[in-house]
């Protein structure tokens, strides 16, 4: 069941070829992550509601299960989400259609953002 569903348009800039993590013009695993983190990413703001708090990614684990042409369409779907203290543990799906092409697992912390960049 969704929680949470964001769809991604693919172009030219997400493909391997353009990245440098492969030679193929299909969807690169790094730019699949980029869009399973910025919809984790955006649920966590919506169920922090504290501008002066944000999340910084921590952990991911994905499967990429299957190659997507570029200009087709990614769904990312939230199917759960878990929160312990600072912590908001994400399972997500990705799909072209109704074919899955990916799961991952993503963990995010909460963080307080002037203290968190003070500390670099």
């Amino acid at each position: 069941m969704a929680i949470y569903s964001k769809v991604y348009e693919t172009s030219t800039e997400h493909s391997a070829k353009y990245i440098g993590s492969g030679e193929l013009e299909v969807l690169s695993t790094p730019s699949l992550v980029g869009f399973l983190e910025n919809a984790a990413c955006l649920l966590a703001k919506e169920k922090i509601q504290n501008d002066l708090l944000t999340t910084v990614g921590a952990k991911m684990t994905i499967d990429h299960l299957k190659a997507s042409k570029i200009g087709n369409s990614i769904t990312v779907i939230i199917t759960e989400v878990t929160n312990q203290g600072r912590k908001y543990d994400f399972q997500l799906e990705a799909f072209v259609g109704k074919e899955l092409i990916a799961k991952a697992s993503h963990t995010r912390v909460c963080v307080n953002k002037e203290t968190f960049l003070e500390k670099l």
